[in-house]
C-alpha cells in the first residue's frame, strides 16, 4: 500500500515539476522597460506566456507606477 501511495506522489511530482521548471521571469518591454511611448500590445503578441511566468516591471520609482487591481476595480 505504501509504495502504491509513492507512486501515485512521484506521479504528480513528475507531472508538477516540469511547469515549474518552465517559469520564466519576463520583464515588460525588454530593454525599453515599463515607460511611455512604447507599443506594449506589439511587444506582447511578440512574446509567449505560460502559466508560472513572472512579469517584471522595471521602471524609475517615483517617475511611473504599477499598481495591482482587482478585477472589480479594473472593471
Amino acid at each position: 500500500m505504501a509504495s502504491k501511495n509513492l507512486l501515485v506522489v512521484l506521479a504528480i511530482v513528475a507531472v508538477a515539476l516540469p511547469s515549474v521548471a518552465m517559469a520564466a521571469e519576463i520583464w515588460v518591454g525588454g530593454d525599453k522597460g515599463w515607460t511611455i511611448d512604447f507599443d506594449y500590445q506589439t511587444w506582447a503578441k511578440e512574446k509567449v506566456f505560460n502559466v508560472g511566468d513572472t512579469l517584471v516591471f522595471n521602471y524609475t520609482q517615483g517617475h511611473h507606477n504599477v499598481i495591482k487591481a482587482t478585477k472589480i476595480a479594473f472593471d
